[in-house]
């Protein structure tokens, strides 16, 4: 299927109204206005960091080194661990897109999946949380799929800081 027509989706992100640390505030905006928010907590915790460290050491090994290294998780835990860029994306995607957010964000993807349109999602970033800004957003991943290589929503255009 070709799609040729994009809804456009603006999400942003800004530090939360109560400003307790650590605490964001994720919105939908529709001609500037909100229609949908979630309020989510990201502390740059232990398990956070080992996450982001786990998907810059496979980004830059080489093949050989990333067969090496499964073998080494393998025996080391009992089960199979996730690849840490799903497991990254799909925390993520759980914290941001919950509540009356995600429900918005699922309404709109069927929206544009029936009417055989595309969703270009515009990420948007407060200055004030440059922190998620750096985050790797394109591994958001819905427990099926990164978002980013679904057909229906093409790119993402992202780091657009407002004041």
């Amino acid at each position: 299927m070709i799609i040729l027509d994009y809804s456009s989706l603006d999400f942003q992100v800004t530090r939360s109204p109560d400003a307790a640390p650590y605490i964001y505030h994720a919105s939908i905006l529709q001609d500037g206005n909100v229609v949908a928010s979630n309020d989510f907590e990201l502390r740059p915790d232990l398990r956070l960091r080992q996450m982001l460290d786990d998907i810059e050491k496979r980004v830059i090994e080489s093949p050989a080194d990333s067969k090496k290294q499964e073998g080494i998780m393998e025996t080391r835990e009992e089960g199979k661990r996730e690849d840490p860029h799903i497991e990254f994306g799909k925390m993520i995607y759980r914290k941001v897109f919950s509540g009356e957010l995600g429900e918005y964000f699922n309404k709109s993807r069927l929206e544009a999946q029936e009417n055989d349109n595309g969703l270009r999602i515009s990420l948007r970033f407060d200055e004030g949380v440059p922190e998620i800004a750096a985050l790797p957003w394109e591994y958001l991943h819905d427990s099926e799929d990164f978002l980013i290589a679904s057909a229906s929503i093409p790119k993402y255009i992202r780091n657009k800081f407002f004041n």
